[in-house]
Order: structure tokens, then C-alpha cells, then sequence
């Protein structure tokens, strides 16, 4: 099967230190590699710069922060490096919550121009409201991590931009009653159902301290940590469809270990299409298990392949 494989995203880490009230608390939990080594992510970069890669495929773009906090790993410096060296004209996509990005990590990254563009969520205006989403110190990653790489992007006049992500606890709260009927599965404050929405707030706070071609936005809800109390035989799959089906016939997903994943909704690394450490990056982007993926999700035959497509409700809105 020739398809095209424009981007090359890393889960660099399955562990992250939030608890995010959308997210799986099982997310990562069944990847016994828990940060991707380098010489994984090296095999991988290698093989996609080789020049007959080059010339099937039209890599432009990597994505680390898939499915965990990519600087719980050690060598996420060393692997962003590596990227750049190996192909310094790609668009590196760093996606973080800015717990373990610390000032010296943001110092390095910025200065040594390690990444692209950067996307953060912060999904409460206030201490109280941000720990309840995240299950984060506001204080430690917003007023400390997060304002001091504002900071040094100017100081060092860094391009990268910033895409500011809000999803406040009103508007998932919400959206879970909306779509279930009930309140989300990981809520842990009751006093949260009575909060208004505090996005504009969030948005007014952050502003000030951005830059023309920052971009802020309301993030759309997912309810992939619904997942489990779903009653699957009630769905009616005609309805749905894949909301990331674009990517999928156009990315690859790797795991800390390698393997390749469905995709950023596949929280536990469940529907492995083959292993980039075990085998080519083109074997696997060519293999009968990608091929039987993407002609299963044109189909709308989520029920057959089983989890976590066969809730597939609980993607997007």
C-alpha cells in the first residue's frame, strides 16, 4: 500500500505527572517501556532521512508529547537534537503541560532552537480550578515553568509560537452531561458543578504575555476517559465517524518501545500495527495491519476492531 506519511509522532514518554480530568487514568499503564530510549528514536530518524525513505515519503513534520509528558525522559533533549541534526528543515511540534519543563530545559531548547512551535493547555484560570482539571500546582507550572519560557522566548527573540489551549472544567462538565447524561467519571470536586465558565478569563490572563502569531482557542472536548463506562451495545456506529481517520492514513504513532499505534486517542498502545525498532519504519507504514486499519475505519466497522475504536463516542465532539 503507497501511502503518504507526512508526520513521524513520538509518545517519548507513556508516564505524565498530571491527572487530567478528560484523560484515562490507565492511560500508559500497560507500556512496560515507559520512555522511549534514543537509540530508538535515532533508528527511527535515521530510516526516515535515508534517501530512498526520502523519496517514497514526504516527511515533514515531528510531533513529540503523544501520550505522556515527553520531558519525564531523560533523553528528550538528546532526541530533539538528533531530530534537528538529522533534519533541520522539519517542523518540530512539541506538545507538553509544562510540569517537567523546567527554566534550564527551556533555556536549551529555545536557545538551541530545539522546537518548531509549542502547544500547552491551561485549562483553569485560578489555582483552585486549574488543579481541579489537572491535578497540577498552578503555581510551579504556570507562574514559574511556564512564564519563565515566555520570558526567555523574548530574551533570546526564539520565533517559536505558542498555541494556547483551553478547555475549562464548566464547558466538560457540560459537554459529559450533554453526551451521557451524567457527571464525568473522574470529577473530583463537587463544588466544580457549580462553576461558570471561566475560558474568556483563562484567555484575558495569558494574552498580555503572548505575541502576534500566538494563537488561543477553546480546546474541543473528548471523553476518552468516559471510555469505560460505556454501554457499547446501544451504539449505533453508522452515526460516527473517525474524527482522526486524516492522520492516520498520513502519520505514525510510536510508542516509548516502538511500536506503532493507532493514534493519540490509543491511550494504552492497544492497536499495534507492527514495531519500528523491530522492523522498517517502511515495512510497517506498508503493512497488511495499516492497510486492514484504515479500510476497517473507512468502514465504520468500529465494533470489529475492538478497542478503543469500538467507543469511538468518546473522540472528539
Amino acid at each position: 500500500m503507497q501511502t503518504p506519511l507526512t508526520s513521524i509522532n513520538f509518545s517519548l514518554s507513556a508516564a505524565c505527572g498530571a491527572s487530567c480530568i478528560y484523560c484515562p487514568s490507565e492511560r500508559g499503564k500497560a507500556m512496560a517501556t515507559k520512555n522511549m530510549p534514543f537509540a530508538v528514536a535515532r533508528k527511527i530518524i535515521d530510516e526516515v532521512r535515508a534517501p530512498e525513505f526520502v523519496e517514497k515519503y514526504q516527511v515533514v513534520k515531528y510531533v513529540v508529547g503523544e501520550n505522556g509528558d515527553s520531558f519525564i525522559n531523560k533523553e528528550a533533549l538528546d532526541i530533539l537534537r538528533y531530530i534537528k541534526h538529522r533534519n533541520p528543515k522539519a517542523h518540530i511540534f512539541c506538545v507538553t503541560n509544562f510540569q517537567q519543563l523546567t527554566p534550564e530545559k527551556s533555556a536549551t531548547i529555545l536557545a538551541e532552537g530545539l522546537i518548531s512551535s509549542l502547544c500547552l493547555n491551561i485549562d483553569g484560570s485560578d489555582p483552585e480550578r486549574y488543579q481541579a482539571v489537572k491535578g497540577l500546582a498552578y503555581q510551579e507550572v504556570l507562574e514559574e515553568h511556564f512564564r519563565t519560557f515566555l520570558r526567555i522566548r523574548e530574551s533570546v527573540q526564539s520565533p517559536v509560537p505558542i498555541h494556547l489551549s483551553i478547555l475549562s472544567m464548566h464547558n466538560y462538565l457540560q459537554a459529559v452531561q450533554n453526551r451521557f447524561h451524567r457527571l464525568p467519571t473522574q470529577l473530583r470536586d463537587a463544588q466544580a458543578t457549580q462553576w461558570a465558565d471561566d475560558t474568556e478569563e483563562v484567555g484575558a490572563r495569558w494574552a498580555p504575555l503572548l505575541r502576534p502569531g500566538d494563537v488561543i482557542s477553546r480546546m474541543r472536548p473528548m471523553f476518552w476517559a468516559e471510555r469505560a463506562l460505556v454501554d457499547k451495545t446501544t451504539l449505533d456506529y453508522s452515526t460516527y465517524r473517525c474524527p482522526l481517520l486524516k492522520r492516520i492514513r498520513s502519520e505514525a504513532f510510536i510508542a516509548p518501545d516502538g511500536t506503532w499505534y493507532a493514534c493519540c486517542f490509543d491511550d494504552n498502545y492497544r492497536l499495534a500495527l507492527g514495531n519500528v525498532y523491530q522492523q522498517s519504519v517502511d515495512a510497517v507504514a506498508c503493512s497488511p495491519a495499516r492497510e486492514e486499519l484504515i479500510g476497517q475505519l473507512e468502514a465504520q466497522a468500529f465494533a470489529r476492531i475492538g478497542p478503543p475504536c469500538d467507543t469511538v463516542n468518546c473522540c472528539w465532539t
